[in-house]
């Protein structure tokens, strides 16, 4: 597969996969990734830091060019602040 394919699809699928390629770098980085059976506090997945830390991610993800005007720009819907929570922006 090249990596334009990876990159193409419908949004619900392209979250998704960029999900996955975010858990697969930071696997890379020597965290462990845990995926929720269920969304719906906004964890798209748990880590664990190799000093047994645990940390909560939102991961959002923008398709196509980002220009001036569109940086910074991701949907994030009523965000609270919680212990050990953290966002990770892909675009």
């Amino acid at each position: 597969m090249v990596l334009e394919e990876f990159f193409d699809g419908r949004s619900a699928q392209y979250a998704k996969r960029i999900e996955y390629l975010m858990e697969s770098r930071l696997m890379s980085q020597g965290f462990k990734c845990f995926e929720p059976w269920v969304d719906d506090d906004g964890t798209d997945c748990v880590i664990k830091t190799p000093g047994e830390q645990f940390f909560e991610i939102q991961i959002k993800a923008r398709k196509g060019e980002v220009g001036k005007k569109g940086i910074g720009r991701f949907e994030v819907k009523n965000p609270e602040l919680r212990h050990n929570y953290y966002y990770l922006f892909y675009a």
